[in-house]
């Protein structure tokens, strides 16, 4: 009886596992042929002839995470993928754009105001920066206090475009 229930148990085992590595081959190989379809485009990846847009929404103020969101930013600029940037300076983040703390952000507002390099005349809004109006209302930041003219107040319209473009990819810091 016990022998018979011990080789039940390795039946059992061996069908499960059977079934296991089946569906996880079957995964596997369904995976595979999807991803040989998707990068197949005339001999080329569909990754090497398309630029995508990056939305960043920023929502901290610690100034390692602003660091890391506007290094991941040109990051993908130097690539050449990337065919709009949006960092949106949102929530704590806010405080990131206004020149009343410049002592806390110096080297992060050197290197977002670099992120409008990028813009060029073929390209004049390939970079943009927006930041929250009502954030900015709720931590006493204003328009005026914005270390850089270039960066914007923020609308659902403005918003809604960046995020509604074909081929979006958005991040979080």
């Amino acid at each position: 009886m016990v022998k018979s229930l011990n080789m039940l148990k390795q039946y059992k085992v061996a069908a499960y596992s059977f079934v296991l590595f089946f569906v996880l081959g079957l995964s596997f190989g369904l995976y595979s042929c999807a991803e040989k379809k998707a990068t197949a485009h005339e001999g080329h990846s569909h990754e090497q002839t398309e630029k995508y847009s990056l939305f960043i929404n920023l929502i901290s103020d610690d100034p390692h995470r602003v660091k890391m969101a506007v290094h991941f930013a040109k990051l993908h600029l130097k690539n050449n993928k990337v065919a709009h940037l949006t960092l949106f300076l949102n929530d704590r983040a806010v405080f990131a754009a206004s020149k009343r703390s410049s002592n806390r952000y110096p080297t992060q507002q050197t290197d977002i105001a670099e992120l409008f390099t990028y813009n060029t005349q073929e390209h004049p809004d390939r970079v943009s920066v927006i930041v929250c109006p009502m954030c900015m209302d709720y931590y006493g930041v204003s328009v005026e206090d914005f270390f850089d003219n270039r960066l914007k107040t923020a609308n659902i319209d403005i918003v809604s475009q960046r995020l509604s473009e074909l081929n979006v990819r958005t991040m979080t810091w």
